[in-house]
């Protein structure tokens, strides 16, 4: 039994959760637009009412003033509206009128209109504005109320949203009033037209781009509303323009032309205030060699950056310059293989190398040479017809015995420099090598250091065509 009690228990609970949450969703709201608002003693204002019935179920409600019978007579028309069913998710429209019941003096009265839920007990409330005036009334002056929607602190890299609400709280019906905004800010200079009916609202929205680089200061706003060139009311705004440090944009250009590359790095503060921030281009060791700029170099993390100390005032910009410049070593690189190309083309293919040791020593004196010409084909074809010729100086003589396996000289006589021995070698292989020795005798003891001249090879490149090739001067001392 227990059991049951407890289950019926929380089946009520759910089911009034249910109904609450369905009661809670039965919302309505309603607006008020003036149809005939500035009325004479003894006259009616009347107002539409439009009801938006948003919930989940129709909904019953009851139009009614508490000021009703009080000085006023505040109904709907007709009668019957006093009660209305709105079905769920419609819109009904009504007509109430507001009526003095005694002479009542002029001006603005506001009056009380509620409407409220038969099933809810929700209640929406708003005011029927009323404007009163006396026969002897032919104008009245300007009233209008002004609210701003405006931030105090503006960043002025962002696009402002500027919204006016205009109340009319007379029974003026104004034509092209005009709204001007004015300040020390030019972008803040707008003008706008607009009509606003008896006791009516007006919403003015507009946006402005402000100076991206504005002073970040004090600043002042006067909205001034003109009618036929008469001021009705000026509304002054106090803001405040935030200081701006963002860092400093880089835009990177090249211009490259043979080796030869030109980079531009365009540096601008965006900021609204002068700036001193420390711009970094990344520079490798090896480029920067190469690389002319009035840049420091600094290390940061283990790489090498460029470094320019820059002082900036609001939008400005400046051009930072690299050049590298790859033109030199490769003019150096170039020249080497020419050169190197050259020597291979033109040396000559015979080379002849001359070396000598002392045969003989008496009390530090030379008394006999062993002479060396070692003479190589370095080319890469076989030489035929090579002659070698060697001078003795005058003061020594060549000796006739020859050690066994050299090249036996094919003349030996005397000329203006001293004794010239000529040798005759066949044919020469490509890399091939062959030693020519031969022993000097001096006639005179020799001190301090004696100079071998150079020897002459000469051979044939082609049928009828010589070419000569000489060793190297060899010096020895005892």
């Amino acid at each position: 039994m227990r059991g049951k009690l407890a289950i019926l228990s929380i089946l009520s609970v759910v089911v009034l959760f249910l109904l609450a949450v369905n009661v809670s969703a039965a919302m309505f709201t309603a607006t008020v637009d003036p149809i005939s608002p500035v009325i004479k003693p003894g006259e009616k204002a009347t107002f539409k009412v439009t009801i938006l019935n948003s919930g989940n179920s129709d909904l019953t409600l009851d139009v009614f003033s508490p000021q009703s019978g009080f000085g006023w007579n505040v109904d709907t028309f007709p009668l019957e509206d006093r009660r209305v069913v709105v079905k769920s998710g419609a819109t009904k429209n009504i007509k109430v009128y507001a009526q003095p019941l005694k002479d009542t003096g002029s001006g603005i009265y506001k009056i009380t209109l509620k409407i409220q839920s038969v099933e809810t007990q929700e209640t929406w409330e708003d005011t029927l504005k009323v404007f009163v005036a006396t026969k002897e009334d032919q104008t009245y002056l300007p009233s209008l109320k002004v609210d701003l929607d405006l931030n105090d602190k503006l960043n002025p890299q962002e696009t402002q949203s500027v919204k006016v609400l205009v109340e009319n709280e007379n029974a003026l019906d104004f034509k092209n009033l005009l709204l001007k905004v004015n300040s020390d800010m030019p972008e803040f200079a707008v003008q706008q037209t607009f009509d606003l009916k008896p006791l009516a609202k007006k919403f003015i929205e507009f946006t402005v781009k402000p100076n991206p680089y504005q002073q970040p200061k004090e600043y002042f706003l006067f909205f001034v509303f003109e009618r036929n060139g008469e001021t009705v009311k000026v509304i002054e705004k106090k803001i405040n323009i935030i200081t701006m440090t963002p860092e400093f944009s880089q835009e990177v250009s090249e211009k490259t032309k043979f080796l030869k590359t030109e980079r531009i790095v365009l540096v601008k503060n965006g900021g609204n205030v002068k700036n001193t921030q420390q711009i970094k281009v990344e520079a490798p060791l090896v480029k920067s060699i190469f690389t002319t700029t009035n840049a420091q170099i600094t290390k940061s993390e283990g790489k090498r950056y460029y470094a320019w100390e820059l002082s900036l005032g609001p939008g400005e910009e400046v051009s930072l310059k690299q050049v590298e410049n790859l033109r030199i070593p490769f003019y150096l690189l170039f020249l080497i293989c020419v050169l190197v190309l050259l020597y291979f083309t033109l040396r000559s293919p015979v080379v002849i190398t001359k070396s000598a040791i002392s045969g003989e020593k008496s009390g530090g004196v030379i008394t006999s040479l062993k002479v060396t010409l070692a003479v190589k084909n370095v080319g890469s074809k076989p030489i035929k017809n090579i002659e070698v010729f060697d001078i003795v100086p005058g003061i020594g003589h060549v000796e006739k015995e020859l050690e066994s396996g050299t090249v036996k000289p094919a003349d030996i006589k005397p000329g203006p420099r001293g004794t010239v021995v000529k040798w005759k070698i066949g044919e020469l292989d490509a890399k091939e090598e062959r030693l020519i020795h031969y022993r000097i005798r001096a006639k005179l003891n020799i001190l301090g250091t004696m100079q071998l001249p150079k020897a002459k090879g000469k051979f044939e490149t082609r049928p009828g065509k010589f070419r000569s090739s000489y060793s190297n001067i060899y010096s020895i001392s005892p």
